[in-house]
Order: C-alpha cells, then structure tokens, then sequence
C-alpha cells in the first residue's frame, strides 16, 4: 500500500507544484505599484495585516506569526518604518518589549491594499463553483493543520 501510496503522489507532485508556483505568481501581484507607490513584498504585507488586525502587535509576536528569527523581523520593521508605514514604541509597563503599530500613512496604505487584494482574490475564486472552493479551504487547511501537527505546534 505504501508503495501504491508513494507512486500516487510522484505522479502528481509535478502538477501540485507547477500549479502552487503559478498560485504564487498571482499572490506576487497582491498590491500593484499604481496603488501603493511603495516596493513591498507579499511578506512585508502580512507583516502589515498582522499588525492592522491586532492593532498593536509585540516583536516577538510579529515574528512569531511569520515564522522568522527576531532579527530578521526587526530587520522587516526597520524597512517598514523607513517607508514610514509602521512606528515602533516601548510598552509603558516593560520596556523590554517592543510594541509596533501602524502609521497613518500605514493605515491607509493597508485600506487601498486589503480591497484591491479582496477585489483580485474575488475576481480568481469566481472562476471555480462556490462547492469547489470550499473543498479547497479545506484541503488547504487540513495541509497546514497536518503540517502544524508534524512540527508539534
């Protein structure tokens, strides 16, 4: 059976991934220079959605939730706050932890981004019928459920 198994994925690995490259392609286009004048990346911007969801967000969180080092989301924040899209302060109780929030500029940057960004999404989930993404919301979520379950998170 695990041979039957093994030979079952081989047979598709190929077209899964060709296909998560092309998906890839269209997530890269997420926020268009003609909205945001800005060069953010895809991981810049959910940086941004984090911080615009939990309104103010800890470092530790941040990088946390993106699966990077400190140092590496210090250095994401640091470009953020030169394009003056983010501000970062101490807590007022324990200045060990560093609070990040987003500017007004950041504020309304993320308002343009997250519509257009539902707007583009909208316009490639309207092409498949409503049963079949809902069956790959789910198959999405089971493959990082399955993958949160194999790193023991």
């Amino acid at each position: 059976m695990i041979n039957n198994t093994s030979s079952i994925l081989s047979k598709h690995l190929e077209k899964f991934e060709s296909s998560m490259v092309e998906i890839g392609k269209q997530f890269q286009c997420v926020i268009p220079n003609s909205i945001c004048k800005l060069d953010i990346t895809i991981a810049q911007f959910h940086v941004l959605k984090n911080i615009m969801n939990l309104k103010t967000a800890k470092m530790s969180d941040l990088s946390r939730a993106m699966g990077v080092t400190l140092g590496n989301m210090t250095a994401m924040i640091d470009r953020l706050i030169r394009e003056n899209l983010v501000i970062r302060h101490q807590d007022a109780e324990d200045r060990r932890i560093v609070n990040i929030s987003l500017s007004s500029k950041g504020k309304n940057f993320m308002k343009k981004a997250v519509k257009h960004r539902n707007q583009m999404l909208g316009n490639l989930l309207k092409l498949i019928p409503e049963k079949d993404i809902i069956i790959l919301i789910r198959i999405l979520e089971d493959l990082v459920e399955n993958k949160h379950k194999k790193e023991g998170k």
